[in-house]
């Protein structure tokens, strides 16, 4: 059976409706830019990575002038569980207020190193149409 997992911090009052609403209201507005990311830990160490990206890396996110949501999902992938972020933004201009100047590389945190079994060290990033 796939398991598919959403997950948004508890105090977050974003929802996939609000964030259909927000990305069409952006739309209209101007583009809006999907980033994604993704890594990979032991499946027995998925619940405690989840809560560490939840305080490190989307806390940062969601705090960072022109994001407009991220959430963190998460799948099995063999013996392992892998993990994707997505989070939208509204220029590369607000995503180097996140990442820096070189916003194609991936943002790591001290404790990475714990979890992660395997990483993709660069991130994608789209444009909303």
């Amino acid at each position: 059976m796939f398991d598919f997992r959403l997950r948004q911090h508890q105090s977050d009052t974003m929802s996939l409706g609000w964030a259909e609403s927000n990305l069409r209201q952006m739309k209209e507005e101007d583009s809006m830019i999907v980033r994604t990311w993704r890594g990979w830990t032991r499946p027995e160490d998925a619940d405690r990575y989840a809560s560490y990206i939840e305080d490190t890396g989307l806390a940062a996110y969601r705090t960072t002038p022109g994001n407009h949501g991220a959430y963190l999902t998460s799948r099995p992938d063999g013996d392992k569980t892998e993990f994707l972020t997505i989070s939208f933004w509204d220029s590369e201009e607000s995503i180097r207020g996140f990442a820096g100047d070189d916003i194609e590389a991936a943002v790591f945190y001290p404790e990475d190193d714990q979890f992660l079994v395997a990483r993709e060290t660069f991130v994608r990033h789209y444009h909303v149409h």
